[in-house]
């Protein structure tokens, strides 16, 4: 077996010269002969011949990276190295110097990523967890709309449909209407809720709730709430209104439900309204925005509207910037 100490760390740097190595291994200290012969045979993963030392952070880093780059493997060695990371908890460092997948720790975390696993709160209290590889996860998507759905809580129906989106993505399928709005992927158009909002106004009998929802459908526009947190607050809302006054059973015909009125218009619609969007007074393009620096809105954008565009995750989208609040469009307009 090598190790960096019988090969000086000559491999080790043809090893890891493309990687960036993590500080805890830059900044340790090398074992010396004297420190290496006190150590007992179990202190190294290649236990007969005393290589592969597994002593702390930095060796475990060091001697994985040798083990699984530069010796034959063995099922024993391997068995050591994959527990010593787990004990000091840095086995997604040592996936980064992985050179393939036929190894134990990526093995596990394939199979891993391979299932999927949701919970679902319903209202009485009960929690039940669902599962299943990538193939079911089509089929419980149609179970959850119909079945599970009303039984849940809203925070639950949010969450059970961004994941069932998450597991969808991965499969490389398409995300049905129904899971963007309920995960709140599809954007508000603030004249749609005004509508919808209105709308259940009209067929309240208590007036104080007639007052409270007209105001806030007449305040949308100006709300500083106009962020992905607060359309969900809203959506709350009207479910909490749409159960106290058995308003679902107009759902389809003169009313949606909170979820498809609130986030009521798919991502592709919403670019084609956001084509130009209002910045202070501005009229900016959906295409210059897209040449902005992203570190601008990163300075300008409240942590909400950087959420809402999706900063720095695979679903950023320029075009949601039409749907931040008006304070951060106009802090915006001043980097720009």
């Amino acid at each position: 077996m090598k190790d960096f100490y019988s090969d000086y760390g000559y491999n080790f740097i043809k090893i890891l010269k493309d990687k960036e190595v993590p500080s805890f291994v830059k900044e340790a200290d090398i074992l010396d002969q004297e420190e290496m012969d006190k150590l007992p045979d179990t202190a190294f993963a290649s236990v007969g011949d005393r290589k592969l030392p597994i002593t702390d952070p930095a060796n475990v880093y060091v001697s994985a990276a040798y083990y699984f780059n530069a010796n034959e493997k063995n099922a024993e060695v391997e068995d050591r190295i994959v527990k010593a990371a787990e004990l000091f908890e840095i086995s997604d460092e040592i996936k980064n110097i992985l050179p393939d997948t036929n190894t134990k720790i990526a093995a596990e975390d394939n199979q891993k990523e391979s299932r999927w696993e949701i919970s679902a709160t319903y209202k009485n209290g009960d929690i039940k967890k669902f599962a299943g590889d990538l193939s079911s996860i089509e089929k419980f998507q149609d179970e959850f709309v119909s079945k599970i759905f009303n039984f849940c809580t809203f925070e639950s129906k949010m969450d059970c449909a961004e994941k069932i989106a998450q597991e969808l993505e991965k499969s490389g399928k398409d995300i049905p209407n129904r899971i963007l709005e309920v995960s709140g992927r599809n954007i508000p158009d603030m004249e749609k809720v005004a509508q919808q909002v209105k709308a259940r106004a009209i067929r309240l009998s208590d007036d104080s709730q007639k007052v409270s929802l007209c105001k806030i459908a007449n305040e949308l526009f100006d709300s500083s709430d106009k962020n992905i947190e607060g359309m969900k607050k809203l959506a709350k809302i009207l479910e909490s209104i749409d159960e106290q006054n058995s308003l679902d059973r107009f759902y389809n015909k003169s009313i949606l439900d909170p979820f498809a009125s609130v986030f009521n218009t798919s991502i592709d619609e919403a670019k084609k309204v956001a084509s130009v969007i209002d910045l202070n007074g501005s009229d900016f393009s959906v295409e210059e925005l897209n040449e902005v620096h992203q570190d601008i809105f990163k300075l300008a954008l409240s942590k909400e509207s950087l959420d809402l565009i999706g900063f720095g995750t695979d679903s950023f989208d320029v075009s949601k910037i039409a749907n931040i609040s008006e304070d951060d469009k106009v802090n915006l307009a001043l980097y720009l």
